[in-house]
Formats: structure tokens, sequence, C-alpha cells
């Protein structure tokens, strides 16, 4: 049982808004029963494909079965389901982002009928809490950019349908108890169907979700451009994010004058600093809930933005992310302090930890996180002795607890 001491020491870093979302979710539970499972709103994709969808995660094959899918062994949803037991919660996320739709060998005709199948048997469950609510609509306007063309007109309906009831769900249940990157991606999903689809509703939401997007980028940036979780692999990810509603932007007639050199200017600032954290693998130092081969690693969104990544010394000062080359030796530093200090969850024991490659190689590196469940492995994942750092007398920097 957690001490109350602990959860009032947690507490105060919240805000009073954050703490009287935290208990409304934590009565009513997640957010898995929309309202409605189709509704009407959305008439069709305003974007083609010059918009480029968020990055793959898994691909599906010709039968239907997804693979690739977080390390996992192959799952087929057509004949187990969209609600398998026993799996990890991130796998179920994964499996419920649909990053698997726009793969490159992925059979538009395959994804259609995976479409059509979620939507009809999957009208309740962990496919519709926000986040993976937020993830699967960008990645299906996405799809719709280039494969609209293929739907027929009962499947127009089922699936612009369906994606409207997604968008008024994730409206109703923003993730403000958790705030951070979580928010962050859930106003993205609302602000580029705004922006990528056509329709009454989609014009209501950019009016509605452009303006708070924005303060939220500019609340949740360093003056330097990284994202104040500080989490290396969620920066490469609302970075992509960004560039996905910054494109939306320069495709819609008139732009938005008064909002887009703002989004333009952070967006640019969240790449500059990219280097000050990297490996010379292109991969990201293991700081925070960091992974590597994260769908969208350094050199993946440098990719993405045909730019190449910086070599050499490189500081993010404000963040307290430092690179330095000598030879063949790169060092990383991690000098900052918590982080964002109100998504406590995702806060790590890892200050002034160092991490070392050597020609190319990583010799020095941080445990990494392999989980969100609470339990042994987060805990070590997130506790001082998983990190390249001081350690006194066994004590964890900072009190860390949940998941």
């Amino acid at each position: 049982m957690v001490n109350p001491l602990t959860v009032l020491r947690t507490i105060r870093h919240l805000s009073p808004r954050q703490v009287a979302h935290q208990l409304r979710h934590r009565v009513s539970g997640p957010a898995q029963e929309p309202a409605q499972v189709a509704v009407h709103g959305c008439t069709g994709i305003a974007v083609d494909a010059s918009w480029v969808p968020p990055s793959c995660e898994g691909e599906a094959l010709e039968g239907g079965a997804l693979v690739n899918l977080f390390g996992a062994a192959s799952h087929d949803p057509l004949r187990e389901g969209w609600q398998p037991s026993g799996r990890d919660p991130l796998w179920l996320y994964t499996l419920h982002y649909h990053g698997w739709i726009n793969a490159p060998s992925a059979d538009p005709t395959v994804i259609r009928g995976l479409l059509l199948n979620w939507i009809d048997n999957h009208t309740r469950g962990t496919g519709w809490e926000p986040y993976p609510t937020a993830m699967r609509v960008l990645h299906w306007i996405g799809w719709l950019s280039r494969h609209d063309g293929i739907l027929g007109g009962n499947q127009k309906r089922w699936i612009y349908g369906s994606i409207a009831a997604q968008l008024v769900h994730l409206e109703r249940h923003l993730e403000r108890h958790l705030d951070g990157n979580h928010l962050w991606t859930d106003l993205v999903a609302l602000a580029t169907a705004g922006l990528t689809l056509s329709g009454p509703l989609p014009a209501r939401l950019c009016d509605r979700w452009l303006p708070s997007l924005v303060e939220t980028v500019c609340d949740q940036l360093d003056d330097d451009g990284v994202h104040r979780e500080r989490t290396p692999t969620y920066h490469c990810l609302l970075a992509e994010q960004l560039g996905g509603v910054v494109k939306a932007l320069s495709l819609r007639p008139g732009g938005s004058p008064t909002l887009a050199p703002t989004l333009v200017g952070a967006l640019g600032r969240m790449c500059a600093l990219v280097p000050a954290f990297t490996h010379p693998d292109g991969d990201v130092a293991l700081w925070g809930d960091s992974q590597r081969g994260a769908p969208v690693t350094p050199q993946a969104l440098a990719a993405r933005f045909a730019a190449r990544l910086a070599e050499g010394d490189a500081d993010a000062r404000e963040a307290g992310f430092f690179r330095r080359c000598w030879g063949p030796w790169t060092v990383l530093w991690n000098a900052g302090g918590t982080g964002l200090d109100r998504q406590v969850g995702h806060i790590h024991a890892d200050a002034l930890a160092v991490e070392i490659s050597l020609a190319g190689e990583r010799v020095i590196v941080d445990a990494g996180v392999g989980t969100y469940v609470t339990g042994d492995d987060r805990t070590y994942s997130r506790s001082t002795a998983a990190h390249n750092t001081v350690d006194v007398d066994g004590r964890d920097q900072h009190e860390l607890w949940a998941s």
C-alpha cells in the first residue's frame, strides 16, 4: 500500500485541474466504451498522399495476420479478436494504434477488411481508450489519404462514421489527468483531423483544438526546444506528430497565419536539439522511458524531414542534455532535472547519467525500458541503479512509485 504522505507529496506537483481530472478518472475508470460507434460529421478526406502518416509499427500479412508488433508473435485479429487476453497492456495499445496499416508491404484491400472488421467487432475495449484512439486516427488519416478511392459507398459511410465517433469520444475524454505527451498526442489527433478531413465535425475540431495544441506545445517545450518530459524517444515521436500538423497546415488553403508560425518554430527547435541525446548509431540515449529501435528514432526523424543529423558536440542546455566527441569516443551526459513533474509516472532517477559509444558502438548504456506495467521490472528500470550515475547508500534520487 502506498504511504499517504507519498500521495500528498505527489499531489503538490499537480495543478488543481489535474487533481480533479485524476479523481474523475479513478472513479469512472478508463474510457473504453464510446457513446456511439458511428456518427455523422465527416464526409471525406481533404488531403492527398503528400500528407505523410506517422511511422509504421508492425505489418499486416496477406491473410490479415499481424507481425512485428512490439516484438511479439504474430496475431490474427480476424480469428483471435481485437481484445485477446493475457497480453501486455502496451502490446494491446500498439495493436490498436493501427500503425501497421501504412506499412509499405500492406495490401490496401487487406487493410480495408481489417478496418471494417475492427469497426464491427471492437465496439468497446482497450482500442477506445484515448491514447490508442488518437494514434489510430492519425494512421487512418494517412491510409485514407492514399486509399479512399478503393472504398465503396457503404464502406465510406462506415469508416468515416467510425472516425467521427472516435474523434467525438476522444475530445470527451482528453487525458488531462495525465497531461504530458498523452495530452499532446490527443490534441495533435484532433487538430490534424480538423485540418485533413472534410465535413462539419472537422471544421469544428480545427477551430476548437488547434489553438489548444499551440498552447500545449508552448507549455511542454523547454526554451531550447526539448520536450519537458526529457525522454528522448518521446521527444522524437512528438516532433514527428508536430511535423504532421505543420504539413497539414501547409496543405490547407489559407493555412493559419496566426498559429502556424508558432508551430513551425517549435518544430524547428525540437529537431535542432535532437543530436544532444543521439548516439553515433543514430538512435537515442536510454534516458527516461526511452527505448532503442522505436518507430521514430533520431535518424528516422531526420530522414522524414530530408535533413542530416549533425555530428560532433551538441548541447541542449535548458534540458541538460550534452554530447561531446573526442576521436572515436562519444559521451552523452544527462545533467538536467526531473522533467515534467506533473507527469510523475514517467520520471526516472537518471540525473547525471552517462552513456558512451566507442567507434560507433555503445559500450556504456542505461537499462532502458521494457514495460509500463507496475512491478519489479518497471521499478528497476526507473531506479538509480538502472542508470550510470551516482548511487548514495542504495537510495533512489527520487521518490518513485506506481507507473
